[in-house]
C-alpha cells in the first residue's frame, strides 16, 4: 500500500507486456505472458484535480485491454460508510483518468482499486492513502437518524452569507450526515444547482449556463446573454429531448423573475420562450407581505409573478409554472393557460372604478403601513374579474371571454364530491381534507402523474404572514384536467405532511424549500429556511436563528419519517444570519456520469 497526496508514476505496463507476448510468440522459451502488476498499472493520484471540489481526487490508470475498476473508498469502520462504484475502461485507451468520490474531510481515506479484465478475471487491487484537509469554518453541523440507501447522497444548496453578497456552495452528505463531497468554484454564487444524470447545470448569476461532472470539470457552457436573457434565477429542467428549461430575466425588461425560455444547451439554440406576465395575474394586494407591484413607485417591487419552478410534461407537451405569488399554473405549448392551482379569490378585484387595477394599488397605499397593503376583500366594489399582469390577453381561449373562472381548479374532497364552502373555495379556511397551496414552491409531478409541491404557508388564508395558521407541508394532489373545452378542471388532494416542531418556526420554512420523488415511491421534504430570521425586526422583534434546514424521507403511505437530517448552521459576528440556509435537497449518484459508458472511447 502506498501511502501520499499525489501518487508518483510508475513504468509503462504496457510496454513490459508487448514485450512478454512478443518474446512468447517468437519462441524464446516463455511460458506465456508474465503476470500483470497491479500496482504497474497506475499512475499520479492528484487530490482536488481542478480545484473545485476538495473531497474528490483523479489517478492515472494504464489499462491492458478492456478492465472494469471498482473504486472504493474505506469507511472509518470495517463495513461501515464505505462508498464504491464500477467503472468499465475500453483497452484502446493509453491512459484514463479515474474519478475518486465521496472522501471523508481531514481523514486519511484508504482507497482501493480492484481491476477485472472483460471476461471477470481479477487482475488484483492496489490501494493507496489520500490524506483531506478539513471542511470550512462556517458549514453547518450536521445530525442525521434513520436509514437510506448508502449508494446514493444527499445533496443541498447551501446558502453561506446573506443575499445582499451572496455565495451558494453544493454540500452532499452521507447516511450518517457526514460532508463527503463540496463545491469550491471561484464564482461565488452558482445557482440554482440542479442534478441530471450526474451533471450539475448552474447558473452563474450573470448570463452563463454552466455544467460541471463532479469532478468540478467544466463539460459545457451556453451564453444566455447571446438571446438577451441573463441571470437564471430559480430553476432549470433537462427535457427528454436534451433541451432545457430555464427561468431567466429579460435583458432590460420593466419585471423580473417571469420569463420561461427554452434552449438546446451544446448548440446554445433559443427554442421558445414564455412571458408570464401575459398568463398570471397581479394578486400582491392578496398578501400583507408583499409589496405591490408598481413601475411608477419607487421602491415598489417589480416581481409580480416570481416564478420559482419549473416541470415539462410529456404526456400531452405542456410547462407548468410555480408562480410564489399566484400558484400552479398549466400551460399550453402557445403559451394559453391550461389550468391554475390557486384559490379562487385571484379571480376577483378590488376595483371601484372599474379601471382593471386593484385600487389597492392605488388608493390610500402606503409603503411604511403594511395594513394598507392588503386588500378589501369585503369591499362593495370586490367583484370584478383580474386580469393578466399585462393587461387581458388577445391569445384565442376558444371563444370565451377571457376569466379566471374557467382556468381554477373545482376543489373536491376525498370522497370526489365537490367542496361548495365558499370560504374554503376563496382561500379563506382550510376544509379537513382539502388545502390550497399557499406561495408554494417545487412543483413537480410524481410517477403516478400527481402534482407534489412544497406548500411553504407563507400568509395562508390571506391572514398575517407569519400567523398562527401558517404552517408548511409537502402535498400531492390528483388534477383531472376539463376535457370539454381543455381548460380547469378539478383538483383533490390525495396526500400531505405537515412539518411540526415547537416552536413552530422550526419546522416552517416561509422561503425556498422543494418536496421531490425518490426512485422507491418515497418523498424527500426539505424545510430549507428554519428558524425565525425572516422576522427579525418585524413581527416579534428578536430571532432565534435561522436554525438552518430539515432534510426528511417520509414513507407516503403512512407519513413515517425513515430517514432524518438537521443542518445547523453557525451564526456569530463573523457569520451574521442569511435569509434562509437551504434552496432545495435532492438524492443523488454522483457517479452516475461515469456510469454506463466506457471510459477512454473516442
Amino acid at each position: 500500500m502506498s501511502t501520499a497526496r499525489r501518487g508518483v508514476p510508475g513504468s509503462n505496463p504496457m510496454l513490459a507486456v508487448l514485450a512478454s507476448v512478443l518474446v512468447g510468440a517468437c519462441g524464446g522459451g516463455s511460458a506465456g505472458p508474465a503476470p500483470i502488476r497491479v500496482e504497474e498499472l497506475f499512475g499520479e493520484v492528484v487530490l482536488n484535480p481542478t480545484s473545485n471540489t476538495p473531497l474528490c481526487a483523479e489517478v492515472v490508470f494504464r489499462p491492458v485491454g478492456d478492465t472494469v475498476v471498482t473504486v472504493a473508498v474505506a469507511g472509518p469502520t470495517e463495513g461501515e460508510g464505505a462508498f464504491s462504484a464500477e467503472l468499465a475502461v475500453t483497452g484502446t485507451a493509453a491512459e484514463v483518468r479515474l474519478p475518486i468520490l465521496g472522501l471523508f474531510p481531514a481523514h486519511d481515506n484508504r482507497v482501493s482499486f480492484t481491476v477485472r479484465e472483460a471476461g471477470g478475471r481479477e487482475v488484483g487491487t492496489h490501494v493507496v492513502t489520500l490524506t483531506t484537509g478539513p471542511l470550512p469554518a462556517d458549514f453547518p453541523a450536521v445530525t442525521a437518524a434513520g436509514t437510506h440507501d448508502e449508494g446514493s447522497f444527499t445533496f443541498v444548496e447551501w446558502l453561506r452569507t446573506q443575499m445582499s453578497r451572496p455565495e451558494v456552495v453544493g454540500i452532499m452528505v452521507d447516511a450518517r450526515g457526514r460532508v463527503r463531497w463540496y463545491s469550491a468554484f471561484p464564482i461565488p454564487t452558482l445557482h440554482p444547482m440542479e442534478i441530471f444524470d450526474g451533471t450539475m447545470y448552474a447558473g452563474d448569476a450573470a448570463s452563463l449556463l454552466l455544467r460541471y461532472d463532479f469532478l468540478g470539470h467544466e463539460i459545457g457552457r451556453a451564453d444566455l446573454g447571446q438571446h438577451g436573457y441573463q441571470r437564471i434565477h430559480h430553476d432549470i429542467f433537462l427535457k427528454p429531448d436534451g433541451n432545457v428549461l430555464l427561468t431567466a430575466d429579460l435583458v432590460g425588461a420593466a419585471f423580473i423573475e417571469d420569463r420561461v425560455i427554452e434552449i438546446d444547451p451544446v448548440a446554445n439554440n433559443l427554442r421558445a420562450r414564455w412571458n408570464l406576465a401575459d398568463t398570471l395575474p397581479d394578486v400582491a394586494g392578496l398578501f400583507m407581505d408583499v409589496p405591490l407591484t408598481s413601475m411608477a413607485q419607487p421602491g415598489i417591487t417589480n416581481d409580480p409573478i416570481h416564478n420559482n419552478a419549473l416541470w415539462y410534461d410529456e404526456s400531452d407537451d405542456t410547462l407548468i409554472a410555480c408562480s410564489q405569488r399566484t400558484g400552479v399554473a398549466k400551460l399550453y405549448r402557445g403559451g394559453q393557460l391550461k389550468w391554475l392551482l390557486a384559490p379562487h379569490l385571484v379571480r376577483w378585484i378590488d376595483d371601484a372604478d372599474g379601471d382593471g387595477v386593484s385600487d389597492s394599488l392605488v388608493d390610500g397605499y402606503d409603503p411604511g403601513n403594511q395594513l394598507t397593503w392588503l386588500s378589501d376583500f369585503g369591499g362593495p366594489a370586490f367583484t370584478d374579474e383580474r386580469y393578466p399582469v399585462n393587461g387581458k390577453p388577445t391569445t384565442d381561449y376558444s371563444g370565451f371571454d377571457f376569466d379566471y373562472g374557467e382556468f381554477l381548479l373545482e376543489p373536491l374532497d376525498a370522497a370526489g364530491l365537490p367542496i361548495t364552502d365558499e370560504a374554503v373555495r376563496r382561500g379563506f379556511a382550510d376544509h379537513p381534507e382539502f388545502a390550497w397551496p399557499f406561495r408554494p414552491h417545487s412543483a413537480r409531478l410524481a410517477a403516478n402523474g400527481n402534482l407534489l409541491v412544497f406548500d411553504n404557508g407563507l400568509g395562508r388564508n390571506f391572514g398575517l404572514p407569519f400567523g398562527p395558521q401558517a404552517y408548511s407541508r409537502a402535498v400531492e394532489y390528483e388534477i383531472a384536467a376539463d376535457r370539454t373545452d381543455g381548460y380547469g378542471g378539478t383538483v383533490r388532494q390525495v396526500w400531505e405532511y405537515r412539518l411540526t416542531a415547537d416552536p413552530p418556526w422550526h419546522a416552517l420554512s416561509v422561503l425556498v424549500s422543494n418536496a421531490n420523488e425518490l426512485p422507491g415511491g418515497t418523498r424527500l421534504v426539505t424545510s430549507g429556511a428554519i428558524g425565525s430570521s425572516f422576522i427579525q425586526g418585524t413581527i416579534l422583534g428578536t430571532y432565534d436563528g435561522p436554525i438552518g434546514a430539515l432534510v426528511i424521507e417520509v414513507d407516503p403511505r403512512d407519513n413515517s419519517e425513515l430517514h432524518w437530517l438537521r443542518f445547523d448552521r453557525v451564526v456569530d459576528a463573523l457569520h451574521p444570519p442569511p435569509e434562509f440556509s437551504v434552496y432545495r435537497a435532492g438524492r443523488v449518484d454522483p457517479y452516475a456520469y461515469w456510469r454506463g459508458r466506457s471510459l477512454g472511447a473516442p
